[in-house]
């Protein structure tokens, strides 16, 4: 589980929070510095360009010395979806929650289930994506393959796409919801949107909608 590694981060969005006294706030500080850390393409994207943290040189040093990059890379546990679990879901709701919040080692049962390991280029698509767990337990078993995600919910989103780049796992994955808008990638409004993946800020109006029944539309990035 590497409790050292969730401490840290819990660190970091504690010396974020005093410095922000905004839970919201201090959290998407703490993706944003975790995502640009981990892939500094996303730089222009984001909300913040970090002037919060720069301009503030005691929250730098303080930065630097909790902050643990390799600590954090050690292994492909979930801890940003543990953190957001505990302090931004009732506890009255996490039992309804869809499956990324399964327990991580029902999560690596699943995936030794599905993804003997292989060297095999196969695609793969988790229509639910969540906060990425299952993406990340597939890539190590299967590092070679194309991997795929679709979650609608924006922060689950954001999560997995910082989990993402913090492993350097060559992942797709899209912030839409797939009852209005087509990911099918033989189809070519499917095509289409997949250009907007790995986007932290996606631009939804400007998806394109979906062309052809729901139940149909999965099937080319589940073959293998």
């Amino acid at each position: 589980m590497q409790p050292e590694a969730r401490a840290m981060l819990e660190n970091l969005y504690d010396l974020f929070y005093k410095k922000t006294q905004d839970k919201r706030k201090a959290w998407n500080y703490l993706l944003e510095f975790l995502l640009i850390d981990s892939d500094v393409s996303h730089i222009f994207e984001i909300d913040h360009k970090f002037e919060w943290l720069f301009g503030d040189l005691d929250l730098v040093k303080k930065t630097r010395a909790i902050y643990d990059d390799k600590l954090l890379r050690a292994n492909y546990y979930d801890h940003l979806g543990n953190i957001y679990l505990d302090h931004f879901v009732p506890k009255s709701k996490v039992l309804k929650t869809r499956s990324y919040v399964k327990h991580q080692s029902a999560i690596d049962v699943l995936a030794d289930t599905v993804f003997p390991e292989s060297n095999k280029r196969f695609r793969f698509l988790d229509i639910e994506a969540g906060t990425g767990r299952l993406l990340m337990a597939a890539y190590k078993k299967a590092p070679k393959a194309y991997f795929f995600g679709v979650e609608r919910n924006l922060d689950l989103y954001r999560i997995a796409l910082t989990n993402l780049a913090i492993h350097d796992i060559p992942a797709l994955i899209l912030n839409v919801d797939l009852g209005k808008y087509e990911t099918d990638i033989s189809l070519p409004n499917g095509k289409y949107n997949w250009h907007f993946a790995n986007t932290w800020n996606p631009e939804t109006n400007q998806f394109r909608l979906n062309s052809k029944n729901y139940s149909k539309k999965f099937s080319p990035l589940h073959q293998k």
